[in-house]
């Protein structure tokens, strides 16, 4: 059994996806935390702004991150962390997406390193979801934490990969992304970017299965009509008789 990974998660200042204002890893050891790290991070000051709106969904203020480092500063520690590992991430072309930004904007080595996004993941697990988001995943699975808090969010993340590992009944992310027809993202120096998706077919089948699931819920009102008024019908005949 090979259940080895990082769950990271970022919150940012406002919509540039480099306005890292916080970042959480958290390090699974065969499905158990070992070790959780957590910065507050002062944006890069080309976008060292807050957004009303992203002060409301994390809390976090001007005020706590105008003595913290940037993210250049912490990124020797950081990129010792996740070389060489494997991320997971709840929606990761956002997490992605900002760590490649942050990399680009402050000229930083990149990494050579692997990751999956639990959103793909929970979508090829537990069907018929209203949605993905996290929250939801984590309500439907029991999990009780402080959404938009990074250090609470990626063990989160964690958690619900554990559960679909479990349900899938594999040994690795690996044979996960094999049995589920999921591709591994990357990140490395010599190839850049490549993201986690979703064969096109398992997507189609998705699509299929959600368009089945919100037929049913559009259609439940019409079957109570249809019923009611087949009981009407009797009641009237007998009335009659």
């Amino acid at each position: 059994m090979n259940y080895d990974f990082i769950a990271i998660d970022f919150e940012t200042a406002n919509e540039k996806r480099m306005s890292v204002c916080c970042a959480a890893l958290i390090f699974f050891k065969n499905g158990v935390i070992i070790d959780e790290k957590e910065w507050l991070i002062k944006p890069p000051a080309i976008c060292n702004y807050f957004n009303d709106l992203n002060i409301q969904i994390h809390g976090i203020t001007p005020e706590q991150v105008k003595t913290a480092p940037e993210f250049d500063t912490i990124w020797e520690e950081f990129y010792s962390y996740i070389d060489g590992e494997m991320l997971i991430a709840h929606n990761a072309p956002f997490d992605m997406g900002v760590l490649t930004n942050l990399i680009h904007h402050y000229n930083l080595t990149s990494p050579s390193l692997n990751f999956v996004c639990t959103c793909n993941i929970a979508r090829k697990t537990w069907d018929k979801q209203v949605n993905y988001t996290l929250k939801n995943i984590a309500n439907q699975l029991g999990y009780l934490f402080n959404h938009h808090d990074a250090h609470d969010d990626a063990k989160t993340c964690g958690k619900i990969l554990l559960e679909a590992l479990k349900v899938h009944g594999v040994n690795s992310i690996d044979e996960l992304a094999q049995k589920i027809d999921m591709r591994i993202g990357k990140l490395s120096p010599s190839i850049g970017y490549i993201s986690c998706s979703i064969s096109k077919e398992a997507i189609k089948v998705l699509v299929v299965k959600m368009m089945m699931f919100v037929l049913k819920i559009l259609l439940q009102p019409l079957q109570h009509l249809m019923k009611t008024t087949l009981y009407l019908k009797k009641r009237l005949s007998l009335q009659a008789l």
